[in-house]
């Protein structure tokens, strides 16, 4: 007959095939579980340890605990507005870096006409811009 397996977490009391604690969830799998007990028809069954988990007792051997991982909790929707008011100032950023880029472009990359006087050249100058 197998033997029910206490859980570490709480001291629930699981069947030996359980794979978590049916009161709080805790993985029972991976987790040695102590010793068999060996009963005898003139003992009464062993008292169950509460329900803090320091009253459990000690094994040979160190149980380490396992933290549950949890979902995280939902964030709080955002209104449109202020949604729209990102988008719009994005927007704006972009295009005025787009906008910075290309003019700083065509101002270092403009180069002389060979050949030009300088009154020739600031008339291709003013024609470029």
């Amino acid at each position: 007959m197998p033997t029910p397996n206490p859980c570490p977490d709480c001291g629930h009391m699981n069947d030996a095939n359980a794979e978590s604690c049916a009161k709080c969830n805790f993985p029972l799998h991976g987790i040695a579980s102590p010793e068999p007990l060996v009963e005898s028809p003139d003992q009464s069954p062993p008292a169950l340890p509460d329900s803090s988990p320091t009253s459990v007792a000690p094994s040979e051997f160190e149980l380490r605990r396992v933290r549950p991982i949890r979902a995280r909790a939902p964030r709080a929707g955002q209104d449109a507005m202020s949604q729209q008011l990102w988008m719009v100032v994005g927007g704006l950023v972009i295009a005025l870096l787009v906008w910075q880029a290309f003019t700083g472009f065509r101002q270092s990359n403009s180069q002389p006409l060979a050949g030009a006087k300088p009154d020739q050249q600031k008339l291709v100058d003013q024609a470029r811009a």
